[in-house]
């Protein structure tokens, strides 16, 4: 059995992003930076240096932690307000969690259920009980309350099959 065979279009486009994500980390991580992203100053002075890159390098760093978990989000976000003051900053960091949460939807969506029937040999559903409106009700409410995992609950979201549309409106 090939590769090819293994993934639909989709999940080999979403493999390969999540590809570029790690690739990413992992160059993030080799920087000096890495160890003092929370650091407004050295975040500062690096941006300064990216010109007008410095704020996509910001929403991509936003962004892969929401993907990959191991970066802290909050202290960024804090870095940030003091580099672009809290309009700039917000807008920045709205955008990269929101480019992070349609990632790890996807990914979910794609290769956790396929992930989740490979290792315990069982399918993952929603109860038809439950409308998914009220799903997307339960995410915005998530959403305001920073003591939920964002990215868990966007990875689920896609497991769960919400639609997308309704993902990406209550997120």
């Amino acid at each position: 059995l090939s590769v090819k065979h293994l993934l639909s279009a989709k999940q080999y486009g979403l493999v390969i992003l999540t590809a570029g994500c790690l690739g990413f980390f992992y160059w993030l991580s080799q920087q000096p930076v890495f160890s003092q992203l929370s650091n407004p100053a050295l975040l500062a002075d690096t941006v300064h240096h990216s010109g007008a890159f410095g704020p996509v390098i910001y929403i991509a760093i936003i962004a892969t932690s929401v993907v990959i978990s191991q970066i802290p989000g909050a202290p960024l976000a804090v870095a940030a307000g003091a580099i672009w003051g809290p309009w700039f900053a917000g807008l920045y960091t709205v955008l990269g969690g929101f480019s992070g949460a349609l990632i790890a939807y996807g990914l979910g969506r794609t290769l956790g259920s396929s992930i989740v029937q490979a290792i315990t040999g069982k399918t993952f559903q929603v109860s038809e009980q439950i409308n998914e409106v009220h799903l997307g009700w339960l995410i915005f409410g998530t959403r305001l309350i920073p003591v939920f995992s964002f990215d868990l609950i966007s990875y689920a979201a896609g497991m769960a099959k919400l639609s997308w549309s309704l993902y990406a409106g209550a997120t």
